[in-house]
């Protein structure tokens, strides 16, 4: 049975096919073993603060990447959420939901493992349940 793919995971293969990297090239550029890039792409293990970071400089990404879609990104998609408050469109709304509760675990997860960067990773954890319950609220009985 396949598990549906984190954000992690989705963002890590489309960045690494946009930049023509396969496993062999990336493994030796990072100077870790390909099995461990196999791991990352198949969601058994997730990459450390440290690692996340190497990876994010040679593929010519912001850390961030990985971890959450842009801030203007979301405010956007809440401004137009708001905006239309009859939204019949509740799959939309649900599927939002399961994105920012899966963005929100993978913060919390790094916000475990990574206490000099929780500072901001709260905030974006804060920023996340608050998108969350404007789009309970927003949501149909």
């Amino acid at each position: 049975m396949k598990t549906e793919e984190t954000f992690f995971v989705k963002r890590f293969k489309r960045i690494m096919f946009e930049r023509g990297f396969n496993q062999q090239d990336l493994s030796e550029k990072l100077g870790i073993s390909r099995t461990m890039i196999s791991r990352w792409l198949t969601g058994v293990r997730n990459p450390s603060l440290g690692s996340l970071k190497k990876i994010s400089a040679v593929l010519d990404v912001p850390l961030n990447y990985f971890i959450e879609s842009s801030s203007e990104e979301n405010k956007t998609k809440a401004e137009n959420i708001r905006e239309d408050k009859n939204c019949s469109d509740i799959n939309s709304i649900t599927s939002r939901i399961d994105l920012l509760n899966e963005k929100n675990r993978v913060l919390e997860e790094a916000v475990k493992r990574h206490d000099t960067e929780n500072i901001l990773l709260n905030k974006e954890i804060e920023y996340l349940k608050k998108e969350i319950d404007l789009l309970r609220k927003l949501q149909p009985v």
